[in-house]
């Protein structure tokens, strides 16, 4: 899982990562700048890492790498692009029904607060929209 940490305390859940998926702050990893980020792991698991001077060499040892980290980095793209998306066009109900339809384990491994959080609603309308669902 990803999020903001705010000075005032609060924290904002902007990214759920599943099994077998890269965790990274996209932004700081290729700029090589701090991030703003903090990524939290929630439940046991294994990582690996890897940093950017690492996987430049990679590239250029093994040409063919370079296909898989565009298509993932094109893979990346496209998820922002559609949350961004869903934050401007849908409503937190869409929004909401999309995790059921599509990250369905995510219902039981989050707490209400970071799906909350995730779909930029309080607690309290998630607990007005799962009611009505």
């Amino acid at each position: 899982m990803r999020g903001f940490y705010f000075q005032d305390g609060s924290d904002k859940t902007l990214w759920f990562a599943s099994e077998n998926d890269i965790a990274t702050s996209m932004y700081s990893f290729i700029s090589q700048k701090p991030s703003l980020e903090i990524i939290e792991v929630v439940e046991k698991s294994i990582l690996y890492s890897i940093d950017y001077e690492q996987l430049q060499h990679l590239y250029e040892t093994y040409p063919e790498l370079n296909l898989i980290g565009r298509l993932l980095t094109e893979k990346y793209y496209i998820e922002m692009e559609e949350r961004v998306s869903s934050l401007q066009f849908q409503t937190a109900e869409e929004r909401y029904r999309n995790i059921i339809e599509n990250k369905p384990s995510l219902l039981q491994k989050a707490s209400l607060g970071q799906i909350a959080s995730y779909l930029g609603i309080t607690q309290e309308t998630l607990s007005r929209i799962r009611k009505k669902i």
